[in-house]
């Protein structure tokens, strides 16, 4: 095997070709029409060779509220009970009368409602499972 074979050998696993149709985005710089002519090329793929994996290590005697936090970490939270109550005060001037029985949400609030969507699905797709 010549050096040149062998590296177009190792080039091969170090990338992949994928071959395909694909729309040619050559624009005609006269009109700018978009060709609807389609061209096989091979493009040319490099291998991930970084670490993956979860970033952040919880101990190992996490409670569940632990990981609940890392999908919803306080400022999310916030943000849904601040959006949440500018919305209840955007319709109640739309409709030029406030609801006698809003009160502004709370992070438990909204924290608890999260929680219920959470369980529901679970017990919904709990449900669907035992049906099959």
């Amino acid at each position: 095997m010549s050096d040149d074979e062998a590296s177009n050998s190792s080039d091969r696993n170090e990338s992949t070709a994928t071959p395909g149709p694909v729309l040619d985005l050559n624009l005609d710089p006269q009109n700018n029409d978009w060709s609807d002519v389609l061209v096989d090329i091979a493009v040319k793929l490099e291998l991930f060779r970084e670490f993956s994996g979860p970033v952040l290590d919880l101990p190992v005697d996490s409670q569940p509220l632990d990981y609940f936090k890392l999908f919803f970490p306080e400022w999310m939270l916030q943000m849904f009970v601040d959006e949440t109550n500018e919305y209840a005060k955007q319709q109640q001037r739309k409709k030029g009368a406030n609801d006698p029985y809003w009160k502004p949400a709370t992070m438990l609030d909204i924290r608890k409602y999260i929680y219920t969507l959470i369980t529901f699905g679970h017990c919904y797709s709990k449900y669907h499972k035992n049906l099959k």
